[in-house]
């Protein structure tokens, strides 16, 4: 679909310059996205509705609506004003007039970065399409669906049989180089903006932190005294 590559491929420029690495565009794409970039919204959306399209989750086609999807799916990430508007980069005088009740005339630019900010992925669908009839999808920023939370437990549980299955008749440093692990994995996790990315790495250093926590509790109850993966020599 002709709309759903253009909102693409202006996504993936625009979290280049936001995120950072660029990304390299050939000629063509060169000129798409800079003719995309200073397109208005409105008239962005008129096009699509001549098409019988719309953007998915919002109730219509008018910049109102497509604002108020984003503003619902802000309200459901829990990152505040300020934070929004360094991840958009934009300014936050700016993102208050968008989400604010005056009618705003926003490029597509400006609307893609709050989207990229929120970690939220704009989508073209036929109107008719089914699964548009339902609420706004929930960001993907936010881990509040069964799934995430199966996911999340299935990582934590596979890292800490990871952790668990040192050698019990192992060195003490294989032990604590795996309890080094883990601690740098939460490390990564507690740095990590991204909230799905971060929970991911939180949730692995804590598996490998408790499955090597069991490995050095069975190694120091049932090792033999003097037996040391090999330190006493046979």
């Amino acid at each position: 679909m002709q709309y759903m590559g253009e909102i693409e491929l202006l996504t993936r420029y625009v979290r280049g310059v936001v995120a950072g690495p660029r990304i390299q565009l050939d000629a063509v794409d060169e000129q798409a996205v800079e003719v995309l970039r200073r397109e208005p919204l409105h008239a962005w959306l008129l096009r699509i509705a001549r098409a019988g399209c719309k953007v998915r989750g919002a109730r219509g086609n008018s910049v109102r609506e497509v604002i108020e999807l984003l503003a619902q799916v802000h309200s459901q990430s829990g990152i505040s004003q300020v934070e929004l508007a360094r991840r958009a980069g934009i300014s936050r005088g700016r993102l208050g007039e968008l989400f604010g009740p005056t009618e705003t005339r926003p490029l597509m630019e400006t609307i893609v970065r709050i989207a990229v900010g929120l970690n939220f992925p704009l989508e073209v669908v036929a109107q008719g399409e089914h699964l548009d009839d339902g609420p706004a999808p929930e960001s993907p920023s936010t881990s509040a669906s069964g799934a995430s939370d199966w996911q999340q437990a299935g990582t934590f549980a596979a890292c800490m049989l990871g952790g668990a299955l040192v050698p019990s008749r192992g060195s003490g440093v294989l032990i604590a180089g795996c309890g080094l692990v883990g601690a740098m994995l939460i490390g990564y996790g507690l740095a990590m903006q991204e909230r799905q990315r971060r929970e991911r790495l939180l949730f692995a250093g804590a598996g490998v932190s408790a499955g090597t926590l069991l490995a050095a509790v069975i190694r120091h109850r049932y090792m033999p005294a003097g037996q040391d993966g090999g330190r006493h020599g046979g």
